[in-house]
């Protein structure tokens, strides 16, 4: 297990359309020592044009996955807050089989040593 300080994910829910607490998607966040990888399970029906991916001041990620051909379940939101190691200029995203994985690469800190 590693001692490096891990993002914070934090849900908002902000529509009547967001799912029950039964069927909340957990967003899983993970560090390696080149990158923070995040993985949503989605499920069927969604397409990489239904979800958002936004970075914003004090190195937070915004993502947002919306289906409009449904009324229910199929609004969901997070906000990821990252410590100072996380590139924000070099995200990248994939969507395999309802599957969404977010890569935002780390920053090498200098003072460590391989």
């Amino acid at each position: 297990m590693s001692s490096q300080p891990q993002p914070t994910a934090l849900a908002h829910i902000r529509s009547t359309r967001q799912p029950s607490h039964m069927n909340r998607i957990d967003l899983s966040v993970n560090a390696t020592p080149t990158q923070h990888v995040l993985l949503a399970p989605l499920g069927p029906g969604f397409t990489i044009e239904s979800i958002t991916i936004s970075a914003k001041r004090g190195n937070i990620l915004a993502i947002v996955a919306e289906r409009f051909d449904m009324e229910a379940d199929c609004h969901y939101e997070w906000q990821v807050q990252f410590d100072r190691d996380a590139d924000m200029g070099q995200i990248h995203a994939n969507l395999d089989r309802g599957m969404l994985t977010v890569s935002v690469r780390r920053i090498p800190d200098p003072t460590r040593r391989p």
